[in-house]
């Protein structure tokens, strides 16, 4: 039922609201990257190794995936750089195998990946940042071993083109406010938020999750498939 549906929602968002509290300083934003392994570092076997670095940084590999790029997805995904010298050459090397596209996600995660992977020339990486990604597995500016979304609009339009599934399951701050504000929320959360007041729990962002979780067990039915 739409209910239960707008129960899960406002549960996401309360465990999204506690890991970001817990996690974060003021000064981080809970984001979304896309980091790609290119073909020559996933060919080497090195793709291991970088989500080794990625993953003990800190920031999270919630997905990734193996496939080859034709040249007209290629030329699409980079198509910013399509008036630039180095455009034609880009688009080869990322069509010569396969590469590795990384759902990353933690505090701050487009700064901190592109802190992880470098300057863009492996060699001025070796001299100025030796532990970077590119420092270690890179061969040239070209095959530098990984690339990272470079700003939130480019992060939301690269995850989209990588992983269009899982954005379609993030709800955006009008859909939430519209969940929140339906006549079944509203007398959900009075509930929750009345039973709160009255237990006054140390952590009530947890205590509410879990009250809702109890609430939509009891308040919820299943419906069943349309023929």
């Amino acid at each position: 039922m739409r209910f239960c549906h707008e129960v899960d929602q406002t549960l996401q968002f309360c465990r999204n609201e506690r890991k970001r509290q817990t996690s974060m300083s003021d000064d981080n934003a809970w984001q979304f990257t896309l980091g790609m392994i290119k073909p020559h570092a996933v060919a080497s076997g090195a793709w291991s190794y970088i989500i080794d670095i990625i993953e003990k940084s800190g920031l999270h590999v919630i997905s990734r995936q193996e496939l080859t790029l034709s040249d007209d997805r290629a030329r699409h995904f980079y198509e910013e750089h399509a008036d630039k010298p180095f455009f034609i050459n880009l688009v080869s090397m990322m069509t010569e195998g396969p590469v590795m596209p990384l759902l990353i996600t933690g505090p701050n995660a487009i700064q901190a990946y592109r802190r992880l992977m470098g300057p863009t020339s492996p060699e001025g990486a070796r001299m100025t940042h030796p532990d970077s990604i590119r420092a270690i597995y890179g061969v040239d500016k070209t095959r530098n071993a990984v690339h990272g979304s470079d700003s939130a609009e480019s992060a939301a339009r690269e995850v989209r083109f990588f992983f269009p599934e899982f954005v379609q399951k993030i709800p955006t701050a009008d859909e939430l406010a519209e969940y929140a504000a339906s006549e079944n929320m509203q007398e959900a959360l009075t509930k929750g938020l009345v039973a709160m007041t009255k237990a006054a729990p140390a952590d009530p962002v947890a205590w509410l999750g879990e009250w809702l979780i109890s609430y939509s067990r009891r308040n919820c039915t299943v419906e069943e498939p349309e023929e």
